[in-house]
């Protein structure tokens, strides 16, 4: 008698898991959308002027937004190598 009530316990956990399961599925268009929204948020460029407020977001393509972007790519390749310099020579001085 114990065995068959440990099956049917099983059988309500198992119809129970089943259940879950169909709901999440239900639920996975609409939370992947929300990710992918997430994502796309977070990939946008944002640009912070000083002081308190909110961030400008142009959109992509926009010419101020292209002219940013190669601005602080070429700060970005001019530091660079400006460290790698400085670590070259230390490494001929050492």
């Amino acid at each position: 008698a114990l065995a068959k009530g440990r099956k049917r316990s099983e059988a309500k956990s198992a119809t129970a898991k089943q259940s879950s399961a169909a709901k999440a599925s239900e639920d996975m268009p609409s939370l992947l959308d929300e990710l992918h929204d997430q994502f796309e948020e977070r990939r946008r460029e944002k640009i912070f002027k000083p002081g308190p407020g909110e961030p400008i977001m142009l959109s992509e393509g926009h010419p101020a937004l292209t002219i940013l972007q190669r601005l602080r790519d070429e700060a970005h390749r001019f530091a660079l190598t400006y460290h790698r310099d400085v670590r070259s020579r230390e490494m001929f001085e050492s």
